[in-house]
C-alpha cells in the first residue's frame, strides 16, 4: 500500500521500501589504463575535447574548478591519462583531499553533451563532494565523432579500473567508487555501475576486478529503445549509434535498464517532472525495474523542473543525495 504525507509544500510518497521525494519548484577496440603519476601537487597539462553543435542541449551546470577554487589541503592532478585507443587519450582530473588515515571514497564524475560533445572542462560543483571527503575523478570519454557506442560505456569502465588499480597509491577506498552523472553523463555513471556486476558488453580493462557502491543519476535515459530522442533519429543519436541505430537488439543492450539485477549496487535517482529533453518516465521505469530486483535505489522528483535544474533545485537535489551516499557508503 502507498502512503503519501504532506509536508509543508512537499510531498513525500513512501514506495515499498523507496522514498519517493517530490520536491517544489518554487521551494571493437582494444584500450589500456595507466599508471598516475607520483602525487606531488602539481598541476599536470594536456588537450581535452570539445566539439560543438547547437542542435543540441548540453548539460552546463558544471564546470571545472581551478587549483585555487580547490578546499584547503586539496591538490588537482590534471589530465592524467586512464586509458589509451587507437591514438586517442582518455583523461582524468584528480581532486585529492588530505591524506587521512583512512582512504577516501570517490566521485567518479562524467559530463553530459548528447553523447557528441561536451568536455570534462566544463564541470563544477564539486563542493558538495569535497565537504565529505570525497576524491573526485572528472573523466573525458570518446564523443560519437571518436568512435560510436559503446566506445564511452567501455571508457567509463577503465576509468574505474584505473581507480581500482591505483587505489593503494592514490590513497582512495575501492570499494566506494561512486559513479555519477547527468543526462548523457547520467546514462554512462548507470551503464558504468551496472556493468560491474554483470558478464556482459564490456570487454576493455576487463582484466581488472572492479566494484561500484553507487551510482548518481540525474536526468539520465534509462531505456534508449523508448526514448524519443532515439526513436526520431536525431543528430545526437545517429552519431553515437552509428551504423547500428536500426539494430534494436543493440540499442537495448546498451540501456540500462537492460543490466539491472539482484547484485547491483545502490542508485540515486534525480529527475525534473516537466523535462522535455529526457522524459520523467525515464526515471519512473528504471525505478520500477530496480525495485523488482530488489535493488536499493531513492527517485528524487523536482515537480515541475527542467532538464537543467535551477540553483535552489540543484541543491534540494545535493541535499537529498548526500544524504543518501551518506547511509549506503556508511560515510
Amino acid at each position: 500500500m502507498h502512503k503519501s504525507i504532506a509536508m509543508r509544500s512537499c510531498l513525500f510518497v513512501l514506495i515499498g521500501t523507496t522514498l519517493l521525494l517530490i520536491g517544489c519548484r518554487n521551494s571493437g577496440t582494444s584500450s589500456k589504463t595507466m599508471k598516475p603519476p607520483a602525487n606531488n601537487g602539481a598541476t599536470a597539462t594536456g588537450s581535452a575535447l570539445l566539439t560543438q553543435n547547437a542542435d543540441i542541449q548540453i548539460d552546463n551546470s558544471f564546470k571545472q574548478p581551478t587549483k585555487r577554487q580547490l578546499p584547503h589541503g586539496y591538490t588537482l592532478q590534471k589530465n592524467l591519462v586512464y586509458t589509451h585507443v587507437n591514438g586517442w587519450k582518455g583523461h582524468m582530473d584528480l581532486h585529492l583531499p588530505p591524506k587521512g588515515d583512512t582512504p577516501s571514497p570517490v566521485i567518479l564524475n562524467i559530463h553530459g553533451g548528447g553523447f557528441i560533445e561536451g568536455s570534462k572542462d566544463m564541470q563544477r560543483g564539486f563542493g558538495v563532494f569535497y565537504s565529505m571527503g570525497f576524491t573526485v575523478a572528472n573523466i573525458s570519454y570518446r564523443l560519437a565523432n571518436v568512435a560510436p557506442a559503446p566506445a564511452a560505456i567501455e571508457d567509463v569502465h577503465c576509468a574505474i579500473a584505473y581507480l581500482v588499480q591505483n587505489a593503494k597509491e592514490l590513497h582512495i577506498d575501492p570499494t566506494k567508487i561512486v559513479t555519477r552523472g547527468s543526462s548523457a553523463g547520467g546514462h554512462l555513471a548507470l551503464m558504468g555501475g551496472l556493468l560491474c556486476h554483470t558478464d556482459s558488453l564490456v570487454e576493455n580493462c576487463s582484466d581488472t576486478p572492479v566494484q561500484i557502491a553507487a551510482i548518481v543519476d540525474i536526468c539520465a535515459p534509462a531505456n534508449l529503445t523508448t526514448w524519443h530522442a532515439m526513436k526520431m533519429g536525431n543528430k545526437s543519436s545517429s552519431s553515437w549509434l552509428g551504423a547500428r541505430k536500426n539494430d534494436m537488439d543493440f540499442v537495448y543492450s546498451i540501456s540500462p535498464i537492460a543490466h539491472i539485477n539482484k547484485r547491483s549496487p545502490p542508485v540515486f535517482i534525480a529527475h525534473g517532472d516537466a523535462d522535455a529533453t529526457v522524459p520523467y518516465e525515464q526515471s519512473v521505469a528504471l525505478l520500477q525495474v530496480l525495485q523488482e530486483q530488489g535493488v536499493h535505489a531513492e527517485l528524487y522528483t523536482v515537480c515541475g523542473g527542467g532538464h537543467d535544474f535551477s540553483n535552489r533545485e540543484r541543491t534540494q537535489v545535493n541535499e537529498a543525495m548526500c544524504k543518501f551516499l551518506k547511509d549506503v557508503l556508511n560515510l
